[in-house]
């Protein structure tokens, strides 16, 4: 009876260890896992959109909108205001222009990562945090 508990106990400390290691195992050294790391690069494609898309109206009409105003003056480009929980923003100045992707923090004991992103005229995406 007693090697029966011995085996009842390894057998929970083995399948405790398999699923810490799972849980863990597919974050990288920046806390972001595979599956998130394709939706953000999803993200950083929208973003970049959005970006083109404003850089291309100021060029041409000499003005820079918000993206719900960008959204309503070209309405052949598919904007999004947001995905995969980021929320999408332009803030304008003179013609210069800035594309924000935010996401919510985190909740505290999650391992996870979500960083912040911001076009400017450049075109190049930089993360924030």
């Amino acid at each position: 009876m007693r090697s029966f508990f011995y085996f009842l106990a390894a057998a929970a400390v083995l399948c405790l260890g398999v699923f810490k290691y799972l849980k863990v195992m597919s974050v990288d050294g920046q806390g972001i896992t595979i599956a998130q790391s394709l939706r953000l690069a999803g993200v950083r494609r929208s973003l970049l959109h959005i970006a083109e898309t404003e850089h291309t109206h100021i060029t041409t009409k000499s003005e820079c909108l918000s993206l719900d105003e960008l959204s309503s003056a070209e309405p052949s480009e598919n904007l999004y205001s947001e995905r995969n929980g980021y929320v999408y923003s332009i803030e304008c100045s003179a013609s210069d222009f800035n594309v924000f992707a935010r996401h919510a923090p985190p909740p505290p004991d999650s391992h996870l990562r979500f960083p912040d992103y911001l076009v400017d005229q450049t075109m190049k995406v930089r993360e924030l945090n």
